[in-house]
């Protein structure tokens, strides 16, 4: 059996030892029918974002079904962050582009040489140009109150000041370009404000691990600027805890297909 009772606590739970058999088989069942199906245990041992068949997005489960679902085939996608969800990405839509800020993650992650994906690292200049117009964006955040000094809050992606090229690697692009836009990497406030325009009218934007108080500014522009928050709680690859993947959305279109 692949699950056993010790991990999920269940021999502790009040009332299991007399819990029926079946009862337990049950139980049994669901964990391995859920989290066995998905190849979690697979992710755990590889440590790498996969299912049973290969790559998937280090998104929650639910997230990955739904996206699998509602994202049209000829999509354009923008990824802030690479790695297998890249891979996964290329699998379900036309065109990607990702763009990633760590060099040791980008030349020992599985992305393969054609799959598209620019490295800007902190403090990069590649996008310049882009710098003012970045930088205004980057000045209507509100201050997080954080107990974290700056190489920590820069190291968690919290301080924008360093990424002005990785966020402004978007800006190449014309408006209303992209049918999906994915904020899980560097500066998220930054770069979910930069996607708006950057996405089609019916688009969508994927914010991950939105269940963190570090990116609450974010949530509110989105909702502000006339996008709906569906949210996407539950477990996912690698993790052993549940959190919560977003998609923030003006149109229902998208998930309109049967």
């Amino acid at each position: 059996m692949l699950f056993r009772i010790n991990p999920f606590g269940l021999a502790k739970l009040n009332g299991w030892a007399k819990t029926s058999k079946e009862n337990q088989k049950q139980i049994f069942r669901f964990l391995e029918q859920y989290l066995g199906m998905r190849g979690w245990g697979r992710s755990i041992i590889e440590r790498a974002s996969v299912d049973l068949e290969g790559p998937v997005p280090w998104y929650t489960y639910p997230a990955i079904s739904e996206l699998n679902r509602i994202t049209p085939e000829n999509a354009t996608v923008f990824e802030f962050g690479s790695g297998n969800s890249t891979l996964w990405w290329r699998a379900h839509a036309k065109h990607v582009v990702s763009v990633e800020h760590d060099p040791l993650w980008f030349a020992s992650s599985n992305t393969g040489a054609d799959s598209n994906i620019l490295l800007r690292e902190p403090w990069d200049k590649a996008n310049e140009r882009h710098f003012e117009a970045v930088q205004a964006v980057v000045d209507q955040i509100p201050e997080f109150s954080t107990d974290l000094n700056e190489l920590e809050q820069i190291d968690r992606g919290i301080d924008a000041k360093p990424f002005l090229s990785y966020i402004g690697e978007l800006l190449n692009h014309p408006k209303e370009h992209f049918d999906v836009i994915i904020v899980d990497g560097m500066a998220r406030s930054a770069c979910a404000r930069v996607a708006v325009d950057r996405l089609k009218p019916d688009g969508f934007i994927v914010f991950d691990n939105s269940d963190r108080d570090d990116y609450q500014d974010a949530y509110q522009y989105l909702i502000d600027a006339g996008f709906a928050r569906i949210d996407y709680w539950g477990p996912g690859p690698i993790n052993a805890y549940e959190w919560c993947t977003s998609v923030f959305t003006k149109s229902l279109s998208p998930f309109q297909k049967s």
